[in-house]
């Protein structure tokens, strides 16, 4: 469940964060400008090159294997949506998630091409929060990202997100 925080007590809960003795740091600040009932979308990612396959053409009346390229994400994708009640006091917030975070390549037979080919399979850890939340303008909400592997639970540790939506009035 979220909690919502006044901009002082987000200054405490960062500063006893980063002074506490652990490895507490800041991952992403993104800030985004939407309109009433609009949806955003920010990426803050690495992609990492990899041999995932192995494909075949035909050169002179030859069939040659040739390797097949893909990509994996590494990184925080942000899809915000805010709806504004009529005064502008409260703003609901659709909040989709995703931070994922690249553990390992392994590395396979390609089987296609006999021994000692191969190619890498990605494996990747995904955290991910869908929910929506409803707070004051102005005031912070404190959101909780369940662990992929669940080690929150044993270290203690877990990831927090801190999502500030504050209405702007146009002039008129």
């Amino acid at each position: 469940m979220p909690v919502s925080l006044t901009d002082a007590e987000v200054r405490q809960l960062l500063k006893a964060a980063q002074t506490g003795g652990g490895d507490a740091g800041i991952v992403t600040s993104p800030r985004m400008t939407l309109f009433d009932g609009q949806r955003a979308f920010a990426t803050v990612a690495q992609l990492k090159a990899y041999v995932a396959g192995v494909g075949y053409s035909e050169v002179n009346g030859q069939r040659v294997s040739e390797p097949l390229p893909s990509t994996v994400s590494s990184g925080v994708v942000i899809k915000p949506r805010v709806a504004v009640d009529e005064d502008g006091s409260h703003v609901a917030l659709d909040l989709q998630y995703e931070q994922t975070r690249l553990r390992e390549m392994r590395q396979e037979p390609a089987r296609e091409l006999g021994q000692g080919f191969r190619v890498e399979v990605p494996v990747i850890d995904r955290e991910q929060v869908d929910r929506t939340l409803s707070t004051s303008s102005g005031r912070t909400m404190l959101i909780a990202i369940p662990s992929a592997d669940g080690k929150e639970q044993a270290t203690g540790r877990s990831r927090l997100l801190l999502v500030k939506p504050t209405v702007v009035h146009s002039v008129k």
